[in-house]
């Protein structure tokens, strides 16, 4: 991909994976030392133990993760961070889209657990 569209600075990753699978990734990589961030949704943010989480709407309402998707993008420009893991989604109505998106500003970095 030539150009990573709305991509916050720090590498972005989007874990194909489970949310304990992310929290892993994040441990592993806090123990090396970085400054990680995630993104996720209302519905997982507490779960989550990182530098900085933020969540981009709700899973059971994807509409409200597209409403919010730019904006969140851009408030991890606002920290510090070494790299951001982020969840996928669905890939079936705004979930499509949403996944476009997000594969754009992660450079089609897609970590599969």
């Amino acid at each position: 991909m030539k150009y990573r569209h709305y991509a916050p600075n720090a590498p972005f990753y989007l874990v194909d994976g489970t949310r304990e699978q992310i929290q892993q990734l994040v441990n592993e990589r806090r123990n090396e030392g970085l400054k990680v961030g995630v993104m996720t949704t209302k519905e997982n943010q507490e779960f989550y133990d990182a530098d900085f989480v933020i969540a981009c709407g709700e899973r059971a309402r994807l509409e409200s993760v597209a409403e919010a998707l730019y904006g969140t993008l851009r408030a991890f420009n606002q920290e510090d961070l070494d790299i951001i893991f982020g969840e996928v989604y669905p890939e079936q109505g705004v979930g499509q889209a949403i996944m476009n998106r997000l594969s754009k500003a992660s450079g089609l970095q897609i970590i599969e657990k």
